[in-house]
């Protein structure tokens, strides 16, 4: 693009931050080149969630072939301006348009003034020493902040104080976290869980195309928990139901018996994907949840937070398309 730029050619880019620093795949060669060449205006950096296809922060480029000031670059930081229209998107005011326009304006005319953690005026000598580097962080500098007049043993005192309740009331929310997550493995708690399972599964699932079932478990004690707790109830079901997970060198003699070894995962691999296999339910923790498909599986029970992409992941399991599924649970 700048090549095809005339001899008075501007141009104005929107890209992503690690142009800025990148050195990868001659990027760092190609940047240098372009300010030596003394062709790179302005960079202003930008805050998160200007765009609604993409959250990332982004950096506008200006390139010029005939700089109003010769061997000097303007770099704006402007990451904290905006505001927030709703929970993901944010906006520019007219003012804040208008602030950065004026900017740019003055430091054509040259009577810019630098504001400390807003703006500054580097020259080539200076972006030499920053290895080529056009983050404007490096330039602008830090805020400068007002001085509240408390002295600084004071502050420091109450500062500590205030770390100090609140580390105290970080470890109560981490005991009353490890308290309601012990909930999850409570025996009432699991038979509870079970019961539920095992009532819509039997009543709602278990005819549906194959019977095919996934239950996603918090944790590999509680997998093994709602493994046992649903022998208990149907003891007939030992070829039905199977555990995938990982095991582990301190696992119980017990759970090595019912995890197995490479040879048995692959074997109940092979049995889940047979649409003519007893067994019709799969106990797993984090094994399966990717990348593992049965397109006649059409049933999945979440008892594990999950979110984002995990949770989309989990999802998929079931959504494959199969003869008549019309979606999973």
């Amino acid at each position: 693009m700048i090549h095809h730029l005339a001899p008075n050619g501007k141009i104005g880019l929107v890209l992503a931050n690690g142009a800025l620093s990148s050195q990868n795949s001659g990027e760092g060669e190609i940047r240098k080149n372009i300010i030596q060449t003394d062709l790179v205006e302005g960079i202003v950096a930008l805050p998160t969630q200007l765009f609604y296809s993409v959250t990332i922060p982004v950096t506008l480029w200006f390139i010029s072939k005939n700089k109003k000031q010769k061997g000097k670059t303007l770099f704006i930081d402007a990451r904290k301006m905006g505001h927030m229209v709703d929970r993901k998107h944010r906006n520019f005011s007219d003012e804040d348009i208008c602030k950065l326009s004026d900017t740019f304006e003055q430091f054509q005319d040259g009577t810019l003034s630098e504001v400390k953690g807003f703006c500054a005026i580097a020259d080539l000598a200076e972006i030499e020493k920053q290895d080529f580097i056009l983050t404007p962080g490096r330039y602008v500098g830090i805020e400068e902040q007002e001085d509240d007049g408390e002295p600084f043993e004071e502050k420091m005192t109450r500062l500590t104080a205030e770390l100090s309740e609140m580390f105290a009331k970080s470890h109560e929310l981490e005991d009353e976290i490890r308290k309601k997550l012990g909930r999850l493995g409570m025996k009432c708690t699991i038979n509870s869980l079970v019961c539920d399972i095992l009532d819509h599964y039997e009543n709602n699932r278990e005819h549906l195309l194959t019977g095919k079932a996934m239950i996603v478990a918090y944790s590999r004690p509680i997998a093994m928990k709602i493994y046992k707790r649903i022998l208990e109830l149907r003891p007939a079901w030992t070829e039905k139901v199977g555990v995938v997970m990982t095991s582990g060198n301190s696992d119980p003699e017990e759970w090595r018996q019912i995890i197995g070894n490479k040879s048995h995962k692959e074997a109940l691999a092979k049995k889940f994907k047979d649409n003519d296999s007893p067994m019709k339910i799969a106990i797993v923790v984090d094994m399966w949840l990717t990348g593992f498909d049965v397109p006649s599986l059409a049933t999945i029970y979440v008892y594990k937070p999950m979110a984002g992409h995990n949770l989309m992941q989990a999802i998929a399991r079931v959504n494959r398309v199969f003869e008549d599924k019309e979606g999973g649970l």
